[in-house]
């Protein structure tokens, strides 16, 4: 039977107990009259109900938001790790150029054998001698190349084939700083020296063999650095949006 009139009071703490104990039962509380109990506890059943099902649910949702966002995490510092790796490889790629366009010999890189007391390469060991030192220079730019293409692989794998070009001008720049070193040692061997050389061909062999402060004698150097900010262009918004 629906009692005549229903305390708000009554109501409201029921609702109230009810919230703070799932467990509540109206039969607990000997201050509600018997009249009341009977009417309002189907519905302080319906609502604790809801109440329970509300709260599962926004447990869920919470633990839902929290592992998305903890899915994105993971993801966006694996993305800055490796666009921070495969950056540093191309660096290393940048000091091997480098390395190897030194124009400067230390007397320490040839073969003591191959030098006079003083340190100076024997003249007519200079093929086997410059042979030596720019094979050794070389290791460096075959390390830090295979490096890079072993992380420019991975980088693919993550961000797909887009930036897939990426790598070409770096690889042309070593095609190009190997061919020069091979003509150049090319010409020591069969005593073909610079004189015999067109003017033309000296002057760009030279400017991709070594470095120079000079831009108008090093035209090489602008063409390394090109090749390496592609890369910057590609991993830099990686690295700044994680």
């Amino acid at each position: 039977m629906k009692p005549r009139y229903i305390p708000f009071t009554a109501l409201f703490v029921s609702l109230l107990l009810l919230m703070i104990n799932p467990a509540f039962a109206i039969s607990d509380y000997q201050f509600l009259s018997s009249e009341y109990i009977e009417w309002i506890a189907p519905l302080t059943t319906f609502v604790k109900d809801i109440v329970v099902a509300v709260s599962a649910a926004t447990v869920a949702f919470l633990a839902y938001q929290g592992v998305d966002t903890w899915r994105k995490e993971l993801k966006g510092k694996s993305e800055y790790e490796l666009a921070k790796n495969v950056l540093l490889a191309v660096y290393q790629v940048r000091e091997a150029f480098k390395y190897v366009r030194n124009p400067l010999i230390m007397t320490y890189e040839y073969p003591e054998e191959m030098t006079h007391a003083n340190g100076h390469l024997r003249s007519e060991l200079r093929y086997e001698g410059m042979q030596h030192v720019y094979q050794e220079r070389w290791k460096q730019m075959t390390v830090a190349f295979t490096a890079l293409e072993n992380k420019n692989l991975e980088a693919l794998v993550e961000w797909g084939s887009e930036h897939q070009s990426v790598i070409n001008p770096p690889r042309k720049c070593r095609t190009q700083l190997l061919i020069a070193i091979h003509d150049m040692l090319g010409r020591d061997k069969y005593q073909d020296n610079w004189e015999t050389t067109k003017r033309q061909t000296q002057d760009d062999e030279r400017s991709i063999l070594h470095m120079y402060e000079d831009p108008n004698l090093d035209k090489f150097t602008p063409e390394i650095n090109a090749a390496i900010q592609l890369f910057e262009n590609w991993l830099r918004p990686h690295l700044l949006h994680t």
